[in-house]
């Protein structure tokens, strides 16, 4: 019983609080504010700053996109450059090689000619200039040159140089040498 009076006391209580709203409208229109007799939107107070400072966040945030989108064109302008760069450098590259491989073409021909040109000479003559030549020379002209032209040319030098070299193009040391 104790529940259904508080129940019917907040019922009461709710129904004279609704009709006395609409009992007297202009006391009501001046305690909702001008702005709601009027029927538009309630201004919270500080609306307007807040949305002065919405306004400027807004501006910021397109002065940045534009700022972004102007840096965006930028670096697609630099990597264009870059890309252009690169693709000359390697072209630029394959132009060095073709004139490398051309040049040690040319220079193959040209040692191929010396190496006939003592294959031609008499032994004696070969192997008089070639024991006094360096070992990385001679050792190339030696292991071009046929074998019988070798032979003869080794026959006809000083015994430890022809050693030497023979050890070199055989690729070890003779043991004798070691001990030097």
């Amino acid at each position: 019983m104790k529940n259904v009076w508080i129940s019917f006391c907040c019922v009461l209580f709710f129904a004279a609080t609704f009709f006395s709203f609409f009992k007297n409208p202009e006391l009501n229109a001046q305690e909702r504010g001008p702005a709601s007799a009027r029927g538009t939107e309630t201004e919270v107070p500080g609306s307007s700053e807040m949305r002065a400072a919405l306004d400027r966040k807004q501006e910021k945030l397109e002065l940045q996109t534009r700022e972004m989108s102007i840096q965006k064109d930028r670096l697609l302008e630099e990597e264009k450059r870059v890309t252009q760069k690169i693709e000359k450098l390697q072209s630029m590259l394959e132009k060095v090689k073709t004139y490398e491989a051309e040049h040690a073409r040319l220079e193959s021909e040209e040692f191929m000619k010396i190496v006939k040109t003592y294959e031609k000479m008499p032994p004696k003559k070969a192997a008089a200039v070639i024991s006094v030549m360096e070992d990385k020379v001679a050792l190339e002209i030696l292991k071009q040159i046929k074998e019988k032209s070798m032979a003869g040319i080794l026959a006809a030098m000083d015994s430890q140089r022809a050693m030497s070299l023979t050890s070199k193009l055989a690729e070890r040391v003779p043991a004798n040498l070691s001990e030097e």
